[in-house]
């Protein structure tokens, strides 16, 4: 949920989706709207006057929205993405994830995205735009591609506020909206404190909501490399039950954890 102060040549990639591309029609699959949305960057890509940023993240464990995407070990991904003048961008992630399904297979997540700023006035600026979650299997015996709408509002640089929301979350045809407020400061020219909150409503995929938050330091050791070291915690169960069906989506819970975060800009 926080965001890397941007890396100088490059800045930091931050990890949220972005979103909102007008649906074509109530039938798409997910497979279909995730291919829609990986050819929209591929147009994007030939833009005059761009800018390529890119970076690779080392992490204790990934970490999406309350529950673990690694069965709590360490995880890397990379990014890139391609700023416009006009304010478009475009760009995408590759990870590694692991969830607690019966097979525990690890899969790649590619990430692909398309987003759209505009300043506002009054140091206000904001952001809508859409992220396609693409798996290498499935995810607990299910093909399990979505996609995700965001639309964030930011102050400066030290106070933004999102909203997301994935139709067909992991293919479970289950609606799921959260949204998230960050703040960040700045101790000195190397060291910022950040921390955020957020609240997702899932009772239709994990049969609850529940909120989460997180609070760390990162320190800026070059340019291009970046350390950060975060607590996390969120008031999420365990699975209902120790009977379930395979399918069942039951991601491994995140509670009173530490993140350690070291980033490379490219």
């Amino acid at each position: 949920m926080h965001q890397h102060r941007h890396l100088r040549g490059p800045r930091a990639i931050a990890s949220s989706g972005t979103g909102a591309l007008r649906r074509t029609g109530m039938d798409q699959t997910p497979e279909r709207r995730c291919q829609l949305l990986v050819a929209v960057v591929m147009l994007l890509s030939p833009a005059c006057h761009a800018e390529w940023t890119g970076e690779i993240r080392l992490l204790s464990e990934a970490i999406h929205r309350g529950y673990s995407a690694s069965r709590g070990e360490p995880a890397a991904e990379a990014a890139i993405r391609y700023d416009t003048p006009s304010g478009w961008s475009a760009g995408a992630r590759v990870s590694g994830v692991s969830f607690d399904d019966l097979d525990g297979d690890s899969l790649v997540e590619v990430r692909p995205s398309v987003a759209y700023a505009q300043a506002l006035g009054g140091n206000w600026r904001a952001d809508i735009g859409l992220s396609g979650y693409i798996y290498s299997g499935e995810v607990f015996l299910r093909e399990s591609s979505y996609v995700e709408m965001h639309a964030a509002a930011h102050y400066r640089e030290w106070f933004s506020i999102s909203a997301f929301l994935a139709p067909d979350a992991y293919g479970r045809k289950a609606d799921v909206p959260s949204a998230e407020v960050t703040l960040r400061r700045d101790l000195s020219d190397t060291l910022q404190i950040s921390g955020g909150a957020g609240y997702t409503r899932a009772s239709r995929l994990l049969e609850q909501d529940y909120h989460y938050w997180n609070a760390g330091l990162s320190w800026f050791l070059s340019p291009r490399v970046a350390l950060d070291i975060r607590y996390l915690d969120a008031a999420i169960h365990t699975h209902r039950g120790e009977i379930y069906a395979p399918s069942e989506f039951y991601p491994r819970p995140q509670d009173h954890r530490y993140q350690i975060t070291l980033t490379f800009g490219i």
